[in-house]
């Protein structure tokens, strides 16, 4: 699907369940225009719908997402990004969160809620991720800034370093417990962020970077591998072999908890390609290779770069005429006053 079908928004931040691809999710930003509203759309058994959002404060459109392996029940974060542009280098762009909570989302019924817990408005979450079991619910949290109308919002960004912590999740109520520490910034002196875990729930595969939480901007990224296995203590250690001196970021899992691909800049700094890494149940990796194509010189004449690559299970059958209209319909206004009084505070 190209974004000229709706007029030139951004379509982004996909999520699969289990890697089912008829069962995921894509996240709309409009145009300047804004001919239509942005949001999540969720297709469920081929089925695309708008969700409506959660009343917030203040607004913001969801982003980063997640679905529960077991439950009807996705994660998504409700993020404020802004972006500015250093002076010089070989990457110029800068993006920072200027606010970010989590949210669950219910795609049967459409409703999003805001639980305390992962909305603390100390702090900054985004990039949550399930447990294998779907017990836990695991998600990067930096403290939040105070920010001075006389001064930049960029200003002191480069300080900001995320941790990684979890919330036990209970699929009978659908309540989360309380926050709980698993890596943290001052462990690790780098900033975490984009765990994912293994199917298998013997992993998590996370980014480091120096700062900040959108490192596909940061030549210093690189992937870590966290040892979720009994008595292990949440050991971690890079990819070594497999990062690069320039940015390596945006992986997925295969279904078998063998194979990961991810994005990387290694090639000239600029343009992100697919690169395949095997990792083995002892959580040994080995060389990466990129995305093979048939043409040997592929990527030197292609000025395009993989964003978010995500390995599924099979095609996506969804016709782009589904989503394409349910992108641009506009909610149901009954719908959207049901889902913002369920989520309202009592």
């Amino acid at each position: 699907m190209c974004n000229t079908s709706f007029q030139g928004g951004c379509v982004n931040c996909h999520a699969f369940t289990g890697g089912q691809p008829h069962n995921f999710s894509l996240q709309v930003r409009p145009p300047s225009s804004k001919p239509f509203a942005g949001g999540m759309i969720s297709v469920r058994g081929g089925q695309a719908t708008r969700i409506a959002g959660a009343r917030h404060d203040p607004p913001a459109l969801p982003t980063y997402t997640a679905w529960h392996p077991r439950a009807p029940v996705a994660v998504v974060s409700l993020t404020r990004s802004e972006q500015f542009m250093h002076g010089a280098g070989q990457e110029v762009r800068e993006v920072y969160d200027r606010y970010s909570d989590l949210a669950l989302v219910n795609a049967e019924t459409g409703q999003m809620s805001v639980p305390p817990m992962i909305a603390d408005p100390g702090r900054i979450e985004t990039f949550p991720t399930w447990s294998a079991d779907g017990t836990h619910l695991y998600f990067c949290s930096a403290p939040s800034r105070a920010f001075d109308p006389d001064v930049p919002a960029f200003v002191g960004s480069e300080t900001v370093r995320y941790d990684l912590v979890r919330v036990p999740y209970d699929i009978t109520t659908g309540n989360c417990g309380a926050v709980e520490p698993v890596l943290t910034a001052e462990q690790t002196g780098r900033s975490i962020s984009e765990p994912r875990v293994s199917p298998d729930g013997q992993f998590l595969l996370c980014c480091m970077t120096n700062h900040g939480a959108f490192p596909v901007l940061q030549a210093d990224c690189d992937l870590y591998l966290l040892d979720l296995r009994p008595g292990r203590a949440f050991a971690f250690r890079p990819l070594d072999g497999a990062n690069s001196s320039q940015s390596d970021s945006w992986h997925s899992w295969c279904s078998n908890s063998r194979w990961i691909v991810f994005s990387s800049k290694r090639d000239n700094g600029l343009l992100a390609r697919p690169y395949f890494c095997y990792i083995d149940e002892e959580g040994r990796n080995y060389k990466p290779f990129v995305l093979p194509q048939r043409n040997p010189s592929f990527y030197e004449r292609f000025l395009k770069t993989y964003n978010v690559p995500e390995l599924t299970q099979g095609a996506v059958r969804v016709p782009r005429r589904a989503l394409v209209d349910a992108i641009v319909a506009a909610p149901h206004a009954a719908a959207t006053q049901r889902h913002q009084e369920a989520s309202a505070p009592n």
